[in-house]
């Protein structure tokens, strides 16, 4: 199958990603655009820009020029969808022009820009990837963030395997975040599914800044921290489990979320529930969310940084979220969820415990194991451990092979890229093992 133009593995390519979620908290596509970038590739992301997604966030300004600096020699064009704004139509009708818009904004750009390799972050960028391939000749990357195929009503979910199946078949390389989901995926579309997990930079432990969450959260020196750091989402991650767990434990501990999304919508939700369950709400306190360079120093003075996600979709049962490495290079110890991933990383790392592991729907036993991890003695085991661990779960040697991928898994000319591909992916594997 001949797939884009005749180019050389070494040669430096034009890469377009597309994204439909903000950029400006996306850890995970910029990492792998600059990643690119310093791999000598010309890059480019077009995402969809949501302006309520940093209403009352004070350092949204500064996260942006921190953005600008990181992203420099990369074209940022980001696409706001002005039919998000149309509130007096029926949100059904908002929805489909939202819909409509995006498809004629993002095939404009598509069918303008002429590149080698279009590189989709989940699946609904896919639709213009494939545009893109039957137009251009551009190779396809398709970077599942999780399992993608998930949505409850059996014929919409049947609908999303048949567009997932079709755009892996025309992907030239298919990644994803860690070996259950690229397990998953291999066996459904038999085809390799390479592993670039989504891990932080590493941080000297000597470079962590722990005062700064204390200052931010407005709390003083001796106080003791529960962390929540991530997408603000209703009764899916723990937040309010937390919450409830907040009146068993002293008062001196106090409960610390650094949200990303509609922060003062979900404040005003949290305020609602905390009401209802006798929650003291004095106690919990807002902070960022930060740019994502500076998620790590933030995190660092927690006490403990939590993962509670509930087994409600095979994708929170199988995750391995960008919190928890963020976490681990912290040096904060992480009470996370029973599942069938965290417990690998936490408990089972090949070191020794960087946490503990809990029914996330018992929130009176979260309460007892958070006092049990903010014993001193377990805190000094705890970060000993995760400092032992912090350069194994590092974004270099992850983007060392989304570079390489990008090298060695396009095939000739006049080839798909199956075979070294498949090579790559075996070699990823390998790598991953002996992590």
């Amino acid at each position: 199958m001949q797939v884009g133009n005749n180019r050389s593995s070494s040669e430096t390519l034009r890469v377009c990603m597309l994204s439909v979620q903000p950029l400006l908290f996306d850890a995970r596509v910029q990492k792998e655009a600059i990643a690119l970038r310093d791999a000598g590739h010309r890059v480019r992301i077009v995402y969809v820009e949501d302006p309520r997604s940093t209403v009352s966030i004070p350092t949204a300004a500064e996260a942006r020029r921190a953005l600008r600096t990181a992203l420099a020699g990369i074209e940022v064009r980001p696409v706001v969808l002005r039919s998000r704004e149309w509130r007096r139509l029926p949100a059904p009708i908002r929805k489909l022009a939202q819909a409509i818009e995006l498809f004629c904004r993002f095939s404009w750009i598509i069918l303008r820009a002429r590149v080698d390799v279009l590189h989709s972050h989940d699946l609904t960028p896919g639709l213009f990837c494939i545009l893109g391939r039957l137009v251009h000749g551009a190779r396809i990357v398709y970077d599942a963030h999780e399992l993608e195929v998930r949505a409850g009503n059996p014929i919409l979910r049947a609908l999303q395997a048949i567009y997932e199946r079709f755009l892996v078949r025309l992907s030239t390389a298919v990644i994803t975040v860690n070996e259950p989901i690229a397990g998953i995926m291999s066996r459904r579309y038999r085809r390799p599914v390479a592993v670039i997990a989504n891990r932080p930079p590493y941080v000297r432990r000597d470079d962590l800044e722990p005062r700064r969450l204390r200052v931010a959260a407005g709390l003083p020196g001796d106080a003791r921290i529960v962390l929540y750091v991530g997408f603000l989402a209703r009764e899916r991650r723990g937040i309010e489990i937390v919450a409830r767990a907040l009146p068993f434990l002293d008062e001196d501990v106090h409960f610390v979320i650094m949200g990303v999304g509609r922060i003062e919508e979900f404040r005003e939700y949290l305020r609602g529930y905390a009401e209802r369950h006798a929650v003291p709400m004095d106690r919990i306190h807002f902070v960022g969310p930060f740019p994502p360079a500076e998620v790590v120093r933030y995190i660092s003075g927690a006490d403990v940084s939590t993962a509670l996600y509930r087994e409600d979709s095979e994708n929170n049962s199988i995750n391995a979220p960008n919190k928890l490495f963020q976490s681990i290079m912290a040096r904060v110890p992480i009470l996370a969820a029973d599942n069938r991933t965290l417990p690998k990383f936490v408990l089972d790392n090949g070191i020794g415990p960087v946490g503990e592991v809990v029914d996330p729907l018992d929130y009176r036993r979260v309460a007892e194991m958070l006092r049990v991890m903010l014993d001193p003695d377990r805190q000094r085991k705890y970060r000993q451990n995760a400092e032992a661990l912090a350069v194994r779960v590092s974004w270099e040697s992850e983007a060392e092979r989304l570079v390489a991928l990008y090298r060695d898994g396009f095939g000739a000319p006049g080839e798909d890229g199956g075979a070294p591909l498949a090579a790559a992916a075996a070699a990823v594997a390998t790598a991953m093992d002996r992590g």
